[in-house]
């Protein structure tokens, strides 16, 4: 780039720097750099972009698609039921609901102490456009309470056979472990055959579970269309509930059905000289922690079982008023006239054809063209047989 060096002022490096400072004099001459800094640097400006920016930019929808979402932490029960606690608030009941309503679902506290949406709601009946969800969801939930009543004695008649069979297992331990005898046929056999019928009960409680836990899932979802948050939280606690329930009742399962498995193997092999006594001794010491261990487990499935029949939102469905006024209910799975108690309706709303009769039945005008269904509370709170 030197080539011209030998004439002066022909340098090209001289001509792009005479041409450069050329530049700078120009811009100089029509540009207040400075000004033009402090102006972009004004708050006001900086908000105006900043809103600008927010209304054409979506950042959490681009954070979301790049960064993966962070696991949610599951809190410990008494926090769940702490956050309960503290939506409650006081209300006197009318002698109406005094008669019909029961204990609080979703804590140990008395129904007499609702939440304050529940006053509202109360006071203001669900909207048409909503009555179909509300009463489906009272049918979910009475379906819920007929699944834990039959679970829980169920999960009951489990924790009377586990203890026959920790009774056996323990005799046949004793021996073994302690006088360092081999086990006799007759313990054996006895502690198999109480194991075999734990193993039969925990098994058919697991796959039982899975219906309530479809079931709640589905409670979540069917209070999303009726837009109520609160009873979207109650679905959703219920299925990690059940879920949880579900899970003791398998591991249960599962523990059991091992330690089965070794003490029928060690009844097959009783008295084959060849098995060390030392050999012995660790399976029966695995059988024993075994049965410990599923014992644990029981005892969680009764607690979450407990905790699921006490959060069923079916009593408050049960009390709110559900209006139905012009509402399409022809399609409505309502078997039953007492799934409809309260129901709000007029000479629009339409009926499943079956029910047609029993409505008019229990219903009183409680205005001009507006009539509401009382079913007496003859059966209130009525779970569903399953």
């Amino acid at each position: 780039m030197t080539d011209f060096d030998d004439v002066p002022g022909t340098s090209i490096d001289n001509m792009l720097r005479k041409e450069r400072a050329e530049l700078s004099n120009d811009l100089a001459a029509v540009l207040d750099i400075e000004a033009g800094l402090r102006e972009a640097m004004i708050a006001a400006r900086h908000t105006d972009l900043v809103r600008d920016l927010r209304g054409v930019l979506d950042i959490d929808a681009g954070l979301s698609a790049i960064v993966p979402p962070a696991p949610v932490p599951s809190r410990p029960e008494t926090e769940i039921a702490a956050s309960w606690r503290r939506r409650l608030r006081p209300k006197k009941l009318s002698r109406r609901e005094t008669a019909h309503v029961g204990s609080n679902p979703f804590s140990a506290s008395s129904w007499r102490r609702p939440w304050k949406r529940i006053r509202l709601r109360q006071q203001h009946p669900a909207p048409p456009d909503q009555a179909a969800a509300f009463i489906e969801m009272r049918l979910l939930t009475r379906t819920l309470a007929g699944y834990f009543t039959n679970l829980t004695d169920r999960a009951d008649d489990l924790a009377v056979g586990m203890k026959r069979a920790n009774k056996e297992c323990q005799h046949m331990v004793a021996p073994v472990l302690v006088r360092e005898q081999y086990p006799s046929t007759d313990a054996l056999n006895d502690t198999e055959k109480a194991l075999q019928q734990v193993v039969v009960d925990a098994g058919g409680l697991a796959l039982d579970l899975e219906a309530p836990c479809e079931l709640a899932s589905k409670l979540a979802d069917t209070a999303r269309v009726a837009k109520d948050r609160s009873l979207v939280r109650a679905g959703a606690d219920l299925a990690v509930v059940l879920t949880g329930c579900r899970e003791n009742a398998k591991g249960a399962w599962s523990s059991l059905n091992q330690a089965r498995g070794i003490t029928a193997w060690l009844a097959a092999v009783h008295g084959a000289t060849f098995f060390e006594l030392s050999r012995v001794q660790q399976d029966v010491a695995r059988i024993r922690d075994l049965v410990v261990l599923a014992m644990d487990q029981q005892a969680g499935l009764v607690t979450d079982l407990k905790t699921a029949t006490d959060r069923n939102p079916a009593r408050y469905l049960d009390s709110i008023e559900i209006d139905a006024s012009g509402a399409d209910l022809s399609d409505a799975d309502v078997p039953d006239i007492d799934i409809l108690d309260l129901v709000i309706w007029t000479h629009e709303t339409k009926w499943p054809v079956a029910l047609e009769d029993g409505v008019q039945k229990y219903s009183k005008e409680i205005r001009e063209g507006v009539y509401q269904v009382y079913t007496g509370g003859r059966t209130r709170y009525k779970s569903v047989d399953v």
